[in-house]
């Protein structure tokens, strides 16, 4: 995990350091300033995930962060806030830049450590499923709906993959590619990119080895070959399909706010 940490006072800065790097694979690099940090942001690879102090020098966290959301490239980085205010128009106006994660000064390490974890495990989900808001929009569905829907493809996934697997168990490739190609179908619809990917390279075995199957006159390990190449891809299709339903889990749960981050029906 590659972590920004942007903020101009050092002191600030070297504590985030000291918190947050015994997390597992964390690399920190570090901006005094805005333009500072959208210069190491622009620099490849980008980071994981940024915290960015609110007062700063030259560009605030919140202008900083309004320029990351018109980024392309940048637009769905997570961002944590860091500030000292409980200012509810600060935290309206990060919350309309889709920052779902505060960071309080003083500092508590453990839930600094929490914030950071949870808005990584955010990254991990959108890795998997693309935000539902976008789908809703390219859909022309209501978030109510595209939950719905989303909610059918995840209760069909494993019945779909069970079928699947059986077709390949007892030789109905045609069967199988059918499956597959429905299933695929409802993934790349609801933004699953990666299952939906990873169904598409289930497809292509499946047509390359349909041919193959059906000559009475392959050789056997050659079948044998085949065969162990689609069930290698399935349980790849397993593995894609659990990263998809943790990565709902997460997109569709209320958003709860963190203890690091006020909500904002609370704030005086």
């Amino acid at each position: 995990m590659k972590l920004l940490i942007a903020d101009d006072d050092r002191i600030s800065r070297l504590l985030l350091r000291s918190i947050l790097l015994p997390l597992p694979d964390c690399t920190l690099v570090e901006a005094a300033d805005g333009h500072s940090a959208w210069n190491l942001l622009n620099e490849p690879p980008p980071p994981d995930l940024c915290i960015l102090d609110n007062v700063m020098p030259g560009l605030t966290g919140l202008s900083l962060l309004e320029r990351i959301r018109q980024e392309p490239k940048l637009a769905r980085l997570p961002v944590i806030l860091c500030t000292s205010s409980r200012e509810l128009e600060c935290v309206e106006r990060a919350a309309r830049l889709r920052a779902r994660h505060y960071i309080l000064k003083p500092f508590q390490a453990q839930l600094v450590r929490q914030t950071v974890l949870q808005a990584y495990r955010e990254t991990q989900a959108h890795q998997a499923l693309a935000d539902p808001d976008e789908g809703c929009q390219r859909l022309g569905l209501s978030r109510q709906d595209f939950a719905a829907l989303l909610a059918e493809l995840l209760a069909d996934l494993e019945p779909a993959l069970t079928r699947i697997g059986a077709a390949l168990g007892d030789g109905t490739l045609p069967t199988a590619l059918l499956e597959t190609n429905a299933l695929r179908g409802a993934c790349a619809h609801l933004g699953a990119r990666p299952l939906a990917e990873a169904l598409a390279r289930m497809e292509d075995a499946l047509r390359h080895t349909l041919p193959t199957l059906q000559n009475d006159n392959t050789p056997y390990d050659i079948r044998s070959q085949h065969v162990a190449r689609l069930v290698a891809l399935l349980e790849h299709l397993r593995c894609e399909a659990s990263h998809l339903i943790r990565a709902a889990q997460i997109h569709l749960a209320p958003p709860v706010p963190s203890a690091a981050f006020p909500d904002p029906a609370l704030v005086p």
